[in-house]
């Protein structure tokens, strides 16, 4: 599939897997770090805004997201909600999925108001946000990832979004991506991303769910360790 296809195709799912009257409900007591490995299926991970007949959920120590078919974007989180911090997940792709983005979202106001980072299979990564359902590519819709970045499965990949005040850093495997400079919003509900843009059967086991608060900006990146 052609990239402008493949955006074209993203874009589609987007739009059609908002519901604008979720919205994000804050933790006030999260700490300075939190970690899940998805051991305990008691940690409240669920679906956020679409819901359909797609397998989702806690599986053997991981969280897993699994479409027999087409599917829009799916939202998953736990309700963490983080200002300035690094927000990380561990996952890959289950055989034999075709291309299909996943990733994680940030400063969610609710499922028509967020910023979303996803990496596909075939080499590609977007970074966009939604506001009021609108779609906005902050990347120049899906661009290319440097080669060999995106290791295929059975290997893990590591993502993270490391955000402070209006700044937010995209990373893969270590490697920054992409940046923004001026954030729509200071807060948000954080969590992870999954879609599938073909036929095929398609799936992600996420793992090693990770955020560490920041006590101080991160300018260009973070000046002190996490707390």
């Amino acid at each position: 599939m052609r990239p402008a296809v493949r955006t074209a195709v993203l874009a589609a799912g987007l739009i059609a897997s908002m519901i604008s009257g979720s919205s994000a409900q804050p933790v006030e007591d999260l700490p300075t770090f939190v970690f899940d490995d998805f051991a305990d299926p008691a940690t409240g991970w669920a679906a956020w805004g679409h819901v359909g007949a797609l397998d989702m959920g806690y599986h053997e120590g991981a969280y897993r997201i699994a479409m027999a078919s087409g599917w829009p974007l799916q939202l998953a989180s736990a309700g963490h909600v983080v200002a300035d911090g690094r927000v990380a997940i561990r996952l890959h792709d289950i055989a034999p999925s075709a291309a299909h983005p996943v990733g994680l979202f940030v400063r969610a106001q609710n499922t028509a108001n967020f910023y979303g980072f996803v990496v596909v299979s075939d080499g590609s990564f977007a970074v966009f946000h939604l506001r009021d359902g609108a779609l906005t590519f902050d990347t120049p819709g899906l661009a290319v990832l440097p080669t060999g970045l995106y290791l295929p499965a059975p290997a893990d990949n590591d993502l993270a979004i490391e955000a402070g005040a209006s700044r937010l850093v995209f990373l893969l495997n270590g490697v920054e991506l992409f940046r923004i400079e001026n954030a729509l919003w200071a807060e948000g509900a954080t969590g992870l991303l999954a879609a599938n843009w073909t036929n095929d059967p398609a799936g992600t086991v996420f793992d090693h769910w990770r955020i560490d608060r920041f006590t101080c900006p991160i300018s260009p990146r973070p000046v002190c360790a996490p707390g």
